[in-house]
Formats: C-alpha cells, structure tokens, sequence
C-alpha cells in the first residue's frame, strides 16, 4: 500500500473495510465451537441462566474470571472455553457511538438525534422512547453485521452506555450539553423511557423473544457536574439535595423501567468515592431500589481512589473496595493489575454471594445470557436486524422530526410596534416570526455555516479515519466527513431562494474570537451584508466537543467549564454592530448545549424574535430553517433556567447543593431569571381549561389516604385539562402539570427548604386550529414505596414527607397560559418510612 498513490491507498483501506464478514459480534456457543462440541452445560440453552452460569464460573481459573472483568472496560475472553473478548465500551448518547459501518460495499451512519438539551426541551415521552429504540435497532444492526465503533476496532456488542440523566445544576457546567434539563422529575421520566426504548422489555413476545434488547447504563451516578479537577475532588452534598434531586432519575429508571446499568462517577461525595460507595452502589441502588444490573466504572476512576483522592492506600486496595462496593465492569487497568493480589491478601474474595469475583461475575454474564450470546442465533429475533435499518428513511424522519421539535421560541415581537407576544399578547400574524420568502435574508454569526458543531458531543466523527479515506461516524463520504450536516444557511436558502429570494452568509467571528483586527474585519464584511438585507439572522452560541473548522475552538464540553456564561466578546460585538445597521428587526437564533446568557439581547428593541435551538443534530440545519419560516410550528418549552450572565458571581460553581445561596433552578432560585423553566412561545395561541366547568375541587388527605391508592386514583386521575389551538396556525402545545404550597397554610413541619413549585407530569398535543383535546396528568408514583413523589417533599435529613398544608395544582400550556386543576388540604403531617 505505501508504494500506491494516496487516493488510491484510501479506496484499496476503503474496500477492505467493507469486506469484513458479516457476522454477529461475540456470539458463542456456536455450531462447531467447542463448548457446543463438548455438550458444556453453559451452552445447553434449555438449562436455566443460573446454572449455565453455575458451570462456566466451575470451568474457569480466577486469572481467567478477572480478565473478564474489564480491562478498560473490555473482557479478555476464555478461548480455551469458547469464551470470546467482550466491549462494554459503547456509548449511546443520542446516537450510537460508532463509526459509519460498510456492508457490501454500501455505507450507513448512525442515526444522530438533537442533543439531550433538545431532547428535554421536547417534553416528549413517546420520543424520548423513540429515540432509544431507533439507537438499539441501530446498534444491533451494527453488531449483527461485525460493525465497530471509532477507536480501537472495538466492537459494537449487546450493551451501550447512556442516558446521561445528570442534573443540570449550573450553566457552566461543560456537560450540560449531555443532559436533558434541572428538574429532577423531569429527568427521571426522560431516563424511564429512553430505557424501554432501548432494553426493549416493552417489545412484544414475538418482538423480543424474551431477550434483551441492548444493556442500558444510566451515567453518571451521582452527584457529578463539575470537569475542573474530576476525580480529584471531594464534594459535600446535603442529605436533602442527595434525596430531592440527585437520586430520582436513577430510581426511577430502575424500578419503573428495570434499568440494567449504572455508570459510577469520577465524584467523590461526602468523603467517598462514587466508585468505592457501597451506600449507593449497593445499598441504596440493590437493596432499596432493587437494582438488577451491573455497574460500571467511568474510565480511570478506580485509579483516582489511590492516585488523586488519597481514599486507598494502593491500587490493591481500592481494586477491592470498588468490588466489595458494587463495582462489576473496570473501565480502567487497576483490576487487570491488582485484583488477583487483592484474593491473595484476603481483601476480597473469589467466590460467594455478595462482594466476590463470582457475584460480579454472575451480575455480567447473567446480563450477556439474557442477551442472547450463548444462544443459537435462530431463536433471537433481534438478531435478525438488519444492517438496512442503521439511518433508515424512517431513522432519518424520526431524527428530523425531533429536530423539529427541539426549538423553544422566547421571544417574538410585532414587526412595527414593541408588542410581543406573551400570555397576555396572543399571536396576530404581524410578528417578525415565521419569516416570509423572497426576501433578502443575511445569516451572519459563528453557526451561519457550522455543520458538526449543530450536532453536538459524543458520536464518532472521523479522527484519523478520515485521512485514510474511511468514514467517520456522520456522512458517508470519507473525504467530507461532514457533508451529509446542511448549515443553517443551506436551510434557509433552501427555503428562501426558492421562493425567488437571495441568501448571503458571513460568519462575522468565530466561537472563541476576541476582538483582533482579523475580528473587527470579519465583523465589517457581516455588517456590509446587513445593510443591503431585508431580514438578518444572527446565528450565535458555542461549540461543544466537535466542531467542523479548525479555527473553531470548544468553548465548553467534557473537560472544559465554563468561567463566564454570556455572550464571547467577538460574538456581542458582531451582534451589536448588525443590530446599529439591520433595516428590521433581527432573529436570533441561538445555538449550544449549556444555554448561553443573552442579557443585552433580551433588552435590545432591535431583536424583533429569539429562538432557542440548542443543538439540533444532523438534520438541525434543515429543521431550524423550516421552523423559522413557519413549515414547522413544533415549538417546545425550556428544560433549563436561563440565568443572568452575573449569576457567576452569585454562586460557588463548586457548590453541589441547590438550595444554598441564590439557589439552583426554578423550584430554588431566588433572583430573577432571563428566561425561566417552561418558558416558550408559539406561533399559534393555545389555551388550557379544566374539563368541567365547576370552581377547582379541594380534596382533603389524611394518612390512610396516603398509604392507600386512594389518593392517585381518587384525585390524581381526575387532573385532566383541556387544550385548545385559538390561533391561526397548527401547532404542538406542552402542556406541564405543577404543585405549589400554600406558604400562608404551612403545617406544623414545614419543609425545609421549600420549593416555590415542583413539576408533577406533562403531555404534548397536536392541534389544528379550533381544535381541543382532553389531556390527563398524573404524577410519577416509584415503585416499592416512592409512591406521590410530587407532593412530597424533603427535609434535611434526607426523608420524605407530606407536610401538612394546602396545596395548589397548576396546568400551564405553551405560551404561558394556566389553570388551577384543584387544590389539596393535607390535614396531618405524614413521613414516609424509608
């Protein structure tokens, strides 16, 4: 090959990559292989799992047992048994984590879906399923057909790593980009189902076989949202926030939707490592919640037990408190190293019921059993997906669709007089938003013409496969691994110079730009196009992970906090210099996973709309367009809380809890937000009523109401509303479900300290105009005593009770307007056990 010419050297790395065979990844107990020609009981599929499991451990050695405990995060394998390697190493963030697979001679990408921002921002439950399911199709399809993911040749197997249902604790976090929003419920629920969509335990029999679909693992447990210093810092966290925000979205994976996976943090919390807790890993996760899963490590955080945070004196040492914590899968070298001197020291041991080499073991290949790896591969039908489904025509109208609907429209004003629309102001068809066609439109800003910075963080995207000419994780072509992403301003032109209008485009400056003289001349070449425009769209925001130039820095993402969340010093220039020219009011359009702080924009007259589109993912350039000139009307409402760039200098970023200081989020903030949690506009005007026409109910609880299903199937199910499209235009309205206390009607104990508001339930609808539906709401109720999460509340020492007071249910629509549901008196204080 190093004689051939460089083009040629591509298309010959490019053919043989495409003729690997396609067969599934890690399947054993094979015709012919020797376990089955052996008649080993691990093989004999009509035995149970536990005896299956029973006879492989008896047949291995325990250096052979450790090698399939994770050697970043890969298992060694027992070739003497039949045993293959193993990757757990998969991540599913919002698309499969994989390289573009090539089948004969045809090239498929994984599907990208809009970041988590987005996905949150949707208050969609059936896509947030959709989207699992589309990624656990994909990645079988990838295993079935030998595909791998971006380094290493590693394998796509029967797990992946994901959802990431993190709180969004501060906008500097780099990760927000990763997570779907700050409320706690809200998160929980988007974990739920994202995880049916991809285990697939709500397939039906014929569907799923009784297999597993794909291993989920929810990341990254708990209490992780800060990079400066990951894994070398302690942090101190309240009884209250641990048990009011960190831990529902876990629980109720777990218990609702039989979550198999967790994730354990690089975080230390209240003086132990999320990776040696046996409180949580243990504990709290298999005792009181019933986990049935396996734990993972995040990578190299065993290492950081003796390396960093000085909680085990060596590697031998924290090799055996990670595993008598709970620890299954090492992503990392420690237990390759050190596990066997930890049996030999008597720190560990290799067989019994809990804490051993043996009991993890069980926990893993117990899942990998499940999953249909030992068995004939006719009777699994998920081994059957095939490799024509990985971006699909009906993946790609699933992606574009959620593309759609991750837009949140903050502001739209007249086009002639300072009106906007608010929940007093209803649409009237003269607002800056939808645009017109056939115009004179200038998109100027760093993501007019961003292609891989719209999609987002953690898909793979080329690296060095791309100077070998084999593709990367998101187009096909080799060459242009980018091309399949259309910019912003393709979109618009699409739109617009169809309708006999002209398109210019000018990045004015780039993400991280300040204001050098190579700046200041991008900003006068922006401003000369403004000038001869009828509309401009600023495109601004950040750029997390991957971005498609080189001159584009990351301004956060994993690894990179942010120390200021406003506007760059480049991208408020170039803002303000449009805004002294532009002939009409300006669209800002706002791009970025953490929502950046747009102060001087909110207050400036010459910003006619504002839309929020985080990152839209690879159909983002078209979805935003089309939103912009009102093909699509799909708007969400805030996940997140819009703070003001100062809230910096209010709060300690390093502060874990949320109820210190100002606060954190919309249940704790105490100042005043640029844009708040449920914030979000249409370009129709919706309304919410309660379904009778009677004065709100009061309903009055005592305890025997609460430790019965009285109190959900008695007044709970009856919080249905109304919903109704008053506008001009179809439309998708949210439509959210609060509880609020009466402070005024506080009992004896009150909460401590006490949210203004927490969220209950949400629904989105579809209405054509003139149009109404009856939408029911009805709180999350956990399994095994979690029941009436929403009116509970948390006192500091991490118990749950209903206080005793009087409490008012709220239902908001898209566009702000509400409805008292009904009111609950709770007589007597009642506290849950735990």
């Amino acid at each position: 090959l190093t004689h051939q010419p460089e083009s040629m050297t591509r298309i010959i790395l490019f053919w043989l990559f495409s003729q690997i065979a396609a067969t599934p990844n890690f399947q054993m107990c094979l015709e012919g292989d020797v376990g089955v020609v052996n008649k080993w009981p691990f093989c004999d599929h009509t035995l149970t799992i536990s005896a299956r499991i029973t006879d492989l451990l008896g047949r291995m050695t325990l250096q052979e047992k450790i090698g399939m405990m994770g050697w970043d995060a890969r298992a060694a394998g027992v070739p003497r048994l039949g045993i293959t390697n193993y990757s757990w190493n998969t991540e599913m963030l919002h698309g499969l984590g994989a390289r573009c697979h090539t089948v004969d001679g045809k090239t498929r990408c994984p599907t990208i879906f809009p970041a988590p921002p987005g996905l949150g921002a949707t208050f969609n439950k059936s896509l947030w399923r959709t989207v699992g399911k589309v990624i656990s199709d994909e990645l079988r399809a990838f295993s079935n057909t030998n595909g791998h993911r971006v380094h290493a040749n590693t394998g796509i197997g029967v797990n992946a790593w994901g959802p990431n249902v993190n709180n969004y604790r501060d906008p500097r976090w780099g990760r927000n980009v990763e997570v779907p929003g700050e409320d706690p419920t809200h998160a929980a629920i988007y974990a739920t189902e994202y995880t049916r969509g991809v285990q697939g335990f709500f397939d039906s029999p014929k569907e799923s076989g009784g297999y597993i679909k794909v291993i989920a693992a929810l990341k990254h447990f708990t209490a992780y949202s800060v990079e400066a210093g990951r894994g070398h810092t302690n942090f101190w966290v309240s009884k209250h926030d641990i048990e009011d925000t960190y831990l529902p979205p876990y629980r109720m994976a777990i218990q609702d939707a039989n979550n198999l996976g967790i994730m354990c943090s690089y975080a230390s919390v209240n003086g132990v490592p999320m990776c040696g807790s046996k409180q949580f890993l243990h504990d709290i996760a298999r005792e009181q919640w019933g986990f049935e899963g396996y734990v993972v490590t995040d990578c190299g955080a065993i290492e950081n037990m003796y390396k960093y945070e000085n909680f085990s004196i060596n590697a031998t040492h924290a090799a055996a408190t990670a595993l008598m914590a709970g620890v299954d899968i090492n992503c990392g070298s420690v237990w390759n190293a050190s596990l066997e001197s930890a049996v030999r020291q008597h720190l560990v041991s290799e067989t019994g019921p809990e804490g051993s080499i043996d009991a993890s073991l069980r926990r893993t290949f117990g899942l990998l059993f499940r999953a249909g790896l030992f068995d004939p591969l006719e009777k699994q039908p998920y081994t059957q997906i095939p490799f024509d489904v990985i971006n699909s025509s009906e993946h790609w109208a699933a992606s574009l669709d959620a593309a759609r609907q991750a837009h949140v429209l903050l502001k739209n004003c007249d086009a002639r007089t300072a009106r906007c629309v608010d929940s007093d102001h209803k649409p009237t068809g003269t607002e800056v938003l939808p645009l017109g066609v056939g115009n004179r439109v200038a998109v100027i800003g760093p993501h007019a013409m961003s292609r891989v910075a719209l999609v987002g963080n953690y898909f793979s995207f080329g690296g060095n496969n791309a100077t070998l000419g084999i593709p990367g994780g998101l187009c096909p072509d080799p060459i242009n691994p980018d091309s399949c992403v259309a910019t912003l301003a393709e979109g618009i032109s699409s739109v617009n110079d169809h309708g006999g209008g002209t398109t210019t485009t000018s990045l004015g400056c780039t993400f991280t730009g300040n204001l050098t003289t190579n700046a200041t001349r991008q900003i006068d070449e922006a401003v000369r196009i403004a000038l001869v425009a009828d509309t401009v769209v600023l495109a601004l925001g950040s750029a997390e992970g991957f971005t498609s130039r080189p001159d584009e820095q990351i301004t956060c993402g994993e690894g990179h906090d942010r120390t200021s969340i406003g506007l760059t010093t480049c991208q408020l220039a170039l803002a303000q210099a449009v805004l002294k020219v532009a002939k009409t009011k300006v669209v800002v359009v706002m791009f970025n996973g953490g929502l950046v702080s747009i102060d001087e924009l909110v207050k400036e007259p010459k910003v006619g709309a504002i839309v929020e589109a985080f990152f839209p993912g690879n159909t983002g350039g078209q979805a935003t367009a089309e939103t912009l000139f009102g093909l699509s009307n799909r708007f969400s409402r805030l996940a997140v809380t819009m703070y003001p760039s100062s809230y910096v200098k209010d709060m300690n970023f390093t502060d874990m809890n949320l109820t210190d200081g100002v606060g954190r989020g919309y249940r704790y903030y105490s100042g005043r937000p640029i844009f708040s949690f449920l914030d979000g506009l249409s370009y129709t005007a919706f309304s919410v009523a309660r379904t009778d026409t009677h004065a709100p109910g009061s309903t009055k609880l005592r305890q025997d109401d609460l430790r019965q299903d009285r109190f959900c199937s008695n007044f709970f199910a009856n919080s249905s509303v109304l919903v109704t499209n008053d506008g001009p235009m179809a439309g998708d309205a949210v439509v959210v479900l609060v509880i609020m206390r009466d402070p005024a009607n506080s009992g004896s104990i009150p909460p401590d300290p006490q949210a203004k508001a927490t969220l209950l339930d949400f629904a989105r609808v579809s209405l054509v105009p003139g149009t109404s539906k009856s939408v029911v709401l009805s709180p999350p109720t956990w399994k095994k005593g979690r029941a009436y999460a929403g009116l509970t509340t948390v006192d500091p020492s991490g118990g749950r009770l209903v206080s005793s007071g009087t409490y008012s249910l709220v239902a908001s629509v898209t566009g702000g307007g509400s409805v008292v549901v009904g009111t609950v008196v709770v007589e007597r204080d009642f506290r849950f056990s735990k």
